[in-house]
């Protein structure tokens, strides 16, 4: 027996079309900009950031069975996104490589939340909640870098929608069999993806047994092989991978790192109340914009006028239970210390499709009245007008960083000038992946990108004398609490070949101290003492 599809939430019928249209307009150029924030920022194609630099350096030098094991730098990633990471950036040497993963994800899921959001809600309401994910800083960041919350973000959403798509109608199937195929890679590639499984399923199945007459045979079968499929999944990723992750994990200092995320013992109740009043108005709720020290008070208060609005409609209370578990399941593994809550958007940004939901429809309802109605295109403009500053922070950052001295400038012009023969050396053993800075780490990662294996590392002494007339290129990490001048290499018999044609220096973080220096020598005359570097940032 076919059921009727809930009626989703929530504006009011009774209003003006025109006035209606205006502001549909307003939040259609938010979710226009958003996608164009993500584009602009994928197209500049800036230097690598510091927390990428952290992970890339991870995947650079680690073959596909090395990234099953524990990552350096306290990083933490799923293997399935690593390995996909570790294809792309053989694909290209260019930084663009390594983001296309995540910023396909952030398209996707913005195209993909549109249609969850028509599902659930009515009238200008989803276009609230389109709008708001769009235009979301954390969202457009995720986007933007090579780390797996954009990914987080996309299995969410995806998981979402098939749940939802079988709430409307629980006499197919098809819904729950493509999730049977999409939940067991979907934990490879998104950790927190367990928890929205965890949303789903249990809904689906309470469902489907209080209305077990109008549901079909096959949908049990489906459920019992998608529960079997998510545990051999779940098993195989953890005595693969995510065993060993967590113990290094705790020893490395990582959750020490998110400690303030994790809730003080139940047995302190006002600690603990207090603890959750802090998380829920802060980090947590960033949707489109927050901080912590009560900043996203606002998004708590239409969040919870868009829950009370979504669970008043027909068939409301499932919708709502199936988007809301994911975040209990998140506290409780807060609570049991697995995983951090409301530390961050970024690291909970799976809540991002529910919490954009209901703080949608929590707008237009309280924009519903006679009195506040004339809050609407206020509104929407404000959140039309939030990806703008990313946009302009980005041409901002183009415009202040044009022409200057640049890591990655600098080392890709000098391997776009090599010539057989010439040597590039770096003093050090190994590559760095552990125990050093943001400005190392940014330094070591293209490095490696863009020269890899033509450079020589070990001590001066063990260099071997180069060819008269041949080129030899020196890389020096210097930290800027040295002076300005940097001190020529040791005396030794090979430099006592080789004299000092050039040297440039330049900052590799603007924030961050480190610079790096590259000197040219040539075979076959003495080196003098010390030489002032050019191209100083």
């Amino acid at each position: 027996m076919r059921q009727a599809a809930p009626e989703p939430a929530d504006l009011p019928k009774g209003r003006s079309l025109a006035r209606r249209s205006v502001v549909v307009r307003f939040l259609l150029v938010a979710v226009l900009l958003g996608l164009a924030a993500r584009t602009l920022h994928y197209a500049l194609n800036p230097p690598i950031h510091r927390d990428e630099a952290y992970l890339l350096n991870n995947v650079l030098v680690k073959s596909y069975g090395e990234l099953l094991r524990p990552l350096a730098n306290a990083q933490v990633a799923p293997p399935a996104f690593l390995w996909a990471l570790k294809w792309c950036s053989l694909q290209s040497k260019a930084d663009w490589s390594v983001r296309l993963i995540p910023f396909l994800a952030g398209i996707a899921g913005v195209g993909l939340f549109a249609l969850v959001a028509r599902l659930i809600l009515r009238g200008a309401a989803p276009w609230y909640a389109l709008a708001i994910l769009s235009a979301s800083h954390v969202a457009i960041v995720s986007a933007c870098r090579a780390k797996p919350y954009s990914t987080d973000l996309l299995a969410s959403i995806v998981i979402t929608l098939l749940g939802i798509q079988w709430l409307r109608r629980p006499d197919r199937c098809w819904p729950i069999v493509v999730l049977v195929l999409v939940a067991p890679c979907a934990i490879w590639f998104s950790y927190t993806s367990i928890f929205v499984i965890g949303g789903v399923v249990p809904v689906v199945a309470l469902r489907a047994l209080l209305g077990r007459k109008a549901v079909p045979r096959l949908l049990w079968a489906a459920l019992v092989v998608l529960a079997v499929a998510v545990g051999a999944g779940l098993g195989l990723l953890y005595t693969e991978h995510a065993g060993t992750v967590m113990a290094a994990a705790e020893s490395s200092g990582l959750k020490a790192h998110w400690s303030d995320a994790f809730p003080p013992s139940i047995g302190h109740p006002l600690r603990f109340l207090w603890w959750l009043v802090t998380m829920h108005t802060g980090r947590l709720y960033a949707y489109p914009v927050g901080e912590k020290n009560f900043a996203s008070t606002l998004s708590l208060v239409l969040w919870i006028a868009g829950v009370m609005a979504v669970w008043r409609r027909c068939q409301g209370r499932w919708i709502v239970s199936m988007l809301l578990l994911p975040q209990a399941l998140l506290l409780a593994a807060a609570i049991l210390g697995f995983y951090p809550y409301g530390g961050h958007s970024r690291i909970s940004i799976f809540l991002a499709p529910a919490m954009c939901l209901f703080i949608g429809a929590g707008i237009a309802h309280a924009t519903q009245g006679a009195a506040t109605r004339k809050w609407r295109a206020p509104a929407a403009i404000l959140i039309m007008l939030l990806p703008l500053g990313s946009i302009g922070g980005h041409l901002v950052q183009v415009g202040l960083f044009w022409n200057k001295p640049s890591v990655r400038g600098m080392i890709a012009k000098l391997s776009s000038e090599y010539s057989p023969g010439d040597e590039i050396f770096c003093p050090g053993e190994s590559r760095i992946l552990r125990g050093s800075g943001v400005a190392r780490q940014i330094f070591e990662y293209y490095l490696e990108r863009l020269l890899g294996d033509r450079v020589r590392r070990g001590a001066f002494s063990s260099m071997a004398s180069p060819e008269p007339g041949k080129t030899l290129y020196g890389f020096l990490f210097v930290s800027k609490a040295r002076d300005d001048q940097v001190p020529a290499p040791p005396g030794n018999a090979v430099f006592n070949t080789l004299r000092l044609i050039d040297s440039q220096r330049c900052r590799i973080h603007p924030a961050k101290p480190g610079d790096m220096v590259i000197r040219r020598y040539v075979a076959g005359a003495p080196c003098p003492s010390s030489v002032s570097e050019r191209g100083k940032g």
